[in-house]
């Protein structure tokens, strides 16, 4: 009876050392941010944790400063393309566009994620897509 019991508590203490690795493991997920410009790609590698609260932050105070969406990108897109060789410049520049990204478009999850500027640009500066085109004012729409 003696040994069954050892190694009962002996197996109980290896799974509860398996579950704190687990635990410590699991709470430093990192994940990476890469933005692809077309003619530029930057990449930052940040833990998951309070990601989303940092890179609202960012996106918010760049936008009260900009005063519109559109310049507020403009402002991290120039960021990236002056300060290449600075990695927190790119860092705030890249948190700043996944603000905008959680924003504009979907909260984020804990994985790897590449924000494609040519493909989520349009959709900024024409957020209504083609809907002028079933319009009745579409033949007023672009006359000045």
């Amino acid at each position: 009876m003696f040994r069954v019991k050892a190694a009962d508590k002996q197996r109980q203490y290896r799974a509860n050392s398996l579950l704190f690795a687990l635990v410590i493991i699991t709470s430093s997920i990192t994940m990476k941010i890469s933005v692809d410009g077309g003619s530029f790609k930057v990449a930052v590698e940040t833990e998951f944790e309070g990601l989303s609260d940092e890179a609202l932050a960012i996106y918010q105070q760049t936008l009260e400063q900009a005063k519109s969406k559109d310049k507020a990108i403009l402002r991290f897109l120039q960021i990236i393309l002056e300060h290449r060789d600075s990695d927190d410049a790119i860092g705030y520049a890249v948190m700043g566009l996944l603000g905008w990204y959680i924003e504009v478009i979907e909260p984020i999850s804990d994985q790897d994620i590449e924000l494609n500027l040519p493909k989520i640009l349009p959709h900024m500066i024409n957020p209504a897509g083609d809907l002028t085109a079933v319009s009745e004012a579409e033949s007023q729409t672009f006359k000045h």
